[in-house]
């Protein structure tokens, strides 16, 4: 079986990082799931949380 891997699409506003992990848990992925983030562009509610969720998954975003 392939593991399972998950892409963020914009990461929220500073300080939405736990609310993006907890909607990745519902369905079904832990942080170290994420493949890769996108930031579609870099208006702070689309970027806010960036840096940390990049900590929190050891990820990259490809901006």
């Amino acid at each position: 079986m392939q593991d399972k891997r998950v892409a963020v699409i914009d990461a929220g506003l500073s300080g939405e990082h736990e609310k993006v992990l907890e909607h990745l848990r519902k369905i079904g992925f832990a942080p170290n799931d994420v493949e890769v983030i996108i930031a579609t562009h870099g208006h702070h509610d689309h970027i806010g949380s960036l840096k940390t969720l990049k900590e929190l998954t050891g990820r990259r975003s490809p901006t």
